[in-house]
C-alpha cells in the first residue's frame, strides 16, 4: 500500500498522537475501552482507503468498491461490508452488521476493527459534514483517527465526487503530497457521553451526541471547521443543479 500511495505522489506520511483528556479534560471511560470494535476517520480522498489498508482495519464501503480490480478483491478479503447508498431498507440491515461485527471483534478477537467514514462521502479537506449514526448509536468504544492533506502545497486529490480517473491522474502529477494522520491513543467511550448528559442510549437521538463529541475531536486535532451539509444534501443539490443546467440548455 505505501508503494501504491507513493505512485500517487503521497511523499512523506507524519504521525501525530493525542489524547482525548487533551480536548475533554473531564474524560474518564464508563466501559472497558481496551479494545476498539470500530474505528472513525474523515475521509478526504480515494487515497483513503490506500492508507488504512496499512492499519489491521476492514471497512463499510459502498457497494461500488467491490467491483474494482485489484481493490476489490482486496476488501473482500478483508471482510468489508458494503453500502448500497441509495437503499433506505439496506441502510437498516447495515447497522445490524456494524452491530454483529463489533461484537465478535469484542467477542472473539478474530475480526478486524470495522473502520467507518462516518460523514459518507469525501469532502474538500478542509471541513467535516455531518455525520451519520452507524458508528455512534451502538455505544461501542471507538478509535478516533484524522487525516490532513497538505493542502497548502498542492491540489488535494478529493474534489468531492470527481471521477476516480481524473482524480487519479492529478496525484499522479503532483510532485510532491503529504499525509498527516492525526490518532487518539485512548479509546473514545460512548457511554462517558450517555453518562455526562444522563442520556439513555437507546433513546433515537442520543448517538448525535456522541457524534457531536468525535467531531469536535476531529476538529481539534485538524483544525477543520464543521459545515451542516450532508452526502444526502449534496446530492439533492446536485440534482437540482444538473436540472437546473437542462432547463437552461432547452430555453436557449
Amino acid at each position: 500500500m505505501r508503494i501504491i500511495l507513493f505512485f500517487f505522489g503521497i511523499i512523506r506520511i507524519k504521525n501525530v498522537h493525542l489524547k482525548i483528556t487533551d480536548y475533554f479534560t473531564d474524560y474518564a471511560p464508563v466501559q472497558d475501552v481496551r479494545v476498539a470494535p470500530l474505528v472513525v476517520s474523515n475521509h478526504v480522498s480515494f487515497l483513503d482507503m490506500f492508507f488504512y489498508l496499512q492499519k489491521n482495519v476492514s471497512f463499510l464501503s459502498k457497494m461500488d468498491v467491490a467491483k474494482v480490480p485489484i481493490l476489490g478483491l482486496h476488501s473482500i478479503t478483508r471482510q468489508c461490508i458494503f453500502l448500497n447508498r441509495g437503499s433506505e431498507k439496506e441502510r437498516n440491515v447495515v447497522l445490524d452488521l456494524i452491530k454483529t461485527r463489533a461484537d465478535r471483534v469484542l467477542s472473539h478477537g478474530d475480526m478486524s476493527p470495522l473502520l467507518i467514514f462516518p460523514e459518507g462521502t469525501v469532502t474538500n479537506g478542509r471541513i467535516l459534514m455531518n455525520f451519520k449514526k452507524g458508528a455512534f448509536c451502538h455505544g461501542y468504544p471507538l478509535k478516533i483517527y484524522a487525516l490532513k492533506y497538505s493542502t497548502d502545497r498542492v491540489l488535494i486529490p478529493s474534489l468531492m465526487n470527481m471521477a476516480g480517473a481524473v482524480s487519479a491522474f492529478i496525484c499522479m502529477n503532483t510532485l510532491y503530497n503529504e499525509i498527516t494522520l492525526y490518532q487518539y491513543d485512548d479509546h473514545f467511550d460512548p457511554e462517558w457521553v450517555f453518562k455526562k448528559y444522563n442520556l439513555d442510549k437507546k433513546d433515537e437521538n442520543a448517538w448525535e451526541h456522541v457524534a457531536r463529541h468525535v467531531k469536535e475531536l476531529m476538529m481539534f486535532a485538524t483544525g477543520f471547521r464543521s459545515t451542516e451539509d450532508s452526502f444526502r444534501g449534496t446530492l439533492d443539490f446536485e440534482k437540482e443543479s444538473l436540472t437546473f443546467g437542462k432547463l437552461s440548455n432547452n430555453r436557449l
